[in-house]
């Protein structure tokens, strides 16, 4: 079940075992597209640990689909690493796997499961890397570069690192909560179920709602064509002279300043995230306050 408002333990793996990630350029483009999409849908990410062959994550489920937030983070990186290693067919083995946390209770056994898988595969120095888990979030070691990371509930500030320092100096093996009787997906104890199914009455009607607030890239686009006098098609191409160059640019900024990330954008434009982020670079990310007015850097 895909439930707004809950924290899911999800898991994806590589096909045949073999590794999804072989350096840290492919991680950090990996927790990129992960920033990138929670933060369109709503989502938070409290825990992650990124091992050669298979990922895990502790995801809060914001207003949009788990599976929409998963099928865009998978689905571009394997095309990133295909392009990248020039290799084709599927990168992940079958669909992630995605558990239902019914109680907070057990948040605090999943962030500490999934920050013991690095030092389990012989992987321990690797799970100081930030690149590689969020144990030094955790720890208080490093400062968050991900801007919808947030540490689980009753991990915050200096009385969560102590917290934490404490779980995972615990000596007893590392384990997952127990599986619910009745979801084969979900952690609880016989009867978690009860008043949660409820929660989905209406659900469909609000998520239709909110989804309608963010204004479409097509629309974006058409806009700035009205006002620059340049052709949609003109500046989806890749005409090249400067002129045009200014008024995909100033699109592309647009989309940004409404919430679509580099992968949304890149798609629409059929081109890469890359360019996108070269395009953040030269003009500021409109995403933040003082870079609103992106017109004055683009209107001659």
């Amino acid at each position: 079940m895909d439930l707004e408002g809950y924290w899911y333990h999800v898991i994806a793996r590589g096909n045949n075992r073999r590794k999804i990630f072989t350096d840290s350029e492919e991680r950090e483009w990996y927790l990129q597209l992960l920033d990138e999409t929670a933060r369109l849908s709503g989502a938070f990410f409290n825990a992650y640990s990124l091992v050669p062959n298979h990922i895990h994550l502790l995801i809060y489920r914001g207003h949009r689909s788990l599976a929409g937030l998963m099928q865009r983070v998978q689905g571009d990186y394997a095309r990133y690493f295909n392009r990248r290693h020039r290799r084709t067919g599927h990168l992940f083995e079958r669909r992630y796997k995605a558990y239902l946390v019914t109680d907070e209770r057990y948040l605090a056994a999943l962030v500490r499961y999934i920050h013991a898988n690095l030092p389990s595969a012989g992987l321990e120095k690797e799970n100081n890397d930030p690149l590689w888990s969020s144990h030094t979030f955790y720890m208080g070691k490093t400062e968050r570069a991900w801007s919808r990371w947030r540490p689980a509930p009753g991990f915050e500030s200096s009385r969560g690192i102590r917290a934490y320092r404490e779980l995972m100096g615990a000596s007893s093996k590392a384990e997952l909560p127990p599986v619910t009787p009745e979801k084969p997906y979900a952690y609880g104890e016989e009867g978690a179920w009860k008043g949660i199914d409820r929660r989905k009455e209406g659900r469909a009607r609000k998520i239709g709602v909110e989804c309608r607030e963010i204004n479409p890239i097509k629309r974006i686009v058409a806009q700035v064509s009205r006002k620059r006098r340049v052709s949609v098609d003109l500046i989806r191409s890749r005409h090249r002279r400067r002129s045009i160059c200014r008024v995909r640019h100033e699109a592309i900024l647009k989309c940004l300043a409404e919430g679509y990330g580099p992968s949304d954008i890149g798609r629409y434009f059929h081109i890469r995230p890359t360019s996108v982020f070269t395009v953040m670079h030269r003009y500021g990310d409109p995403r933040k306050a003082q870079n609103k007015l992106i017109n004055v850097c683009l209107t001659p």
